[in-house]
This record gives structure tokens, sequence and C-alpha cells, in this order.
């Protein structure tokens, strides 16, 4: 499992208040654009596994800092998060593409909409900004959010115990280069289909300004 030196120093460190600090982020702002916090959660299982700290600190580290960074985003988005979308710059018109699909998706399941969102990759980013500007009172998106956040919570350790597993496994077979090789081809299969997907709704959202101009 192909690591940032200085975060599995700070892992090594600091441990599960880590974790919390970037599932906070990860909604807390819209850093998880950028940053999302699922390579820092299958680290800190990679390293829980070895004995550096109990997997039990990165569960609970990863559930308080998700609901507690989703009820910031909340009150940012209640507070003042239209203002945060105008503008231009490429971040805001990011952000605003994201909102929008965030929207469609709580509109579509209505209150367990907020559950469903947090559970998708980069919806989640922009999920409590979105309910914090609705409607919706925080006592019942509190209620919907912890529930998705147990969800995904409970995803993220399975897949970075699994992960973390499948790494280990795969370097006592093969010796640690030729993991480093895999994993990082891996990365680059993954990185050449996250910028066609970005394209992709470039050009998507290209046509639909083409057609509303038109229109």
């Amino acid at each position: 499992m192909q690591s940032n030196p200085q975060l599995t120093e700070a892992l090594i460190t600091l441990g599960p208040w880590v974790v919390l600090l970037m599932t906070f982020a990860e909604t807390a702002f819209i850093t998880g654009f950028f940053v999302p916090a699922l390579p820092t959660i299958m680290l800190a299982c990679l390293l829980a596994l070895e004995g550096h700290f109990g997997l039990g600190g990165v569960t609970l580290a990863t559930v308080a800092g998700g609901a507690l960074g989703d009820s910031t985003g909340f009150w940012v988005g209640r507070r003042g998060g239209r203002r945060l979308l105008e503008g231009g710059g490429r971040i805001r018109e990011l952000a605003r593409r994201g909102e929008r699909r965030t929207t469609a998706i709580m509109d579509r399941h209505s209150l367990l909409g907020v559950s469903l969102a947090r559970c998708v990759s980069f919806v989640r980013t922009l999920m409590p900004l979105t309910a914090g500007m609705s409607n919706l009172a925080y006592r019942r998106f509190l209620l919907y959010d912890l529930l998705g956040v147990g969800v995904w919570a409970a995803g993220s350790i399975l897949v970075g115990v699994g992960a973390a597993a499948g790494w280990q496994r795969v370097r006592d077979d093969m010796g640690p280069w030729w993991a480093a090789g895999a994993i990082l081809l891996a990365g680059v299969v993954w990185s050449i289909l996250k910028i066609r997907r970005m394209l992709l709704n470039r050009r998507m959202g290209g046509d639909e300004a083409t057609a509303g101009a038109g229109g």
C-alpha cells in the first residue's frame, strides 16, 4: 500500500487523531474534493494491523470525525453557504456542480437522501452544506446523518482492513517492490479513469450551458 511518508509519520505519532482530523475536514469544508479521507483510513487500518495502535481507535475516530464534520458543514451552509458558491473560479464551479448533484439525490429520496448522499464519494463533501442551505431542521438532519455516517464508517473500515490485509499478503508473497509496483499501476489506472470522468462531466456541463443559451 503506497503511502505518503509524512502522513505515515503523523499517524504513527498521533494515531487516530489524524483520522479524526481528516474525516472532519472532508465534509466540514470542501477540502474533501482534494483530500478525501478514505486513503488516510486505509493507511490507519494498515498501521493498526501492524500493531501501532488499536483498530477500535481508528473506528471511533472515523465515526466521530465524520459526524462532527457533517454538523459543522451543516451550520456553515445555514449561515452563509450560498455566498460560498457564488462568484467565479474553478473551485466554486466544481462546488456548484457537486451541489446540484447532491440536491438531486436529496430531493429524489427525501430525508433518506441525507443518509444516501453521505455514502457517495465526493457527493458527501457538499451534502452537509447543501442540507444547511435547505429548510431541513438540524435535528432531522442529525438523525439521518448519523445513520449515513455509521454505514459509511463501517464500509470504510472494512475496505481499509481488506486493503491492508491484501497488501500484507502481496508484500509477503511478492516482496515489497513488486507489491508497490502493482499498487502504483492500479493508482495510475484509477487516475486515468478519474480524469476521463472529470472531462466527461465538464463536456456535459458545457453541452447543458450551450443548450440553455440556445433556449
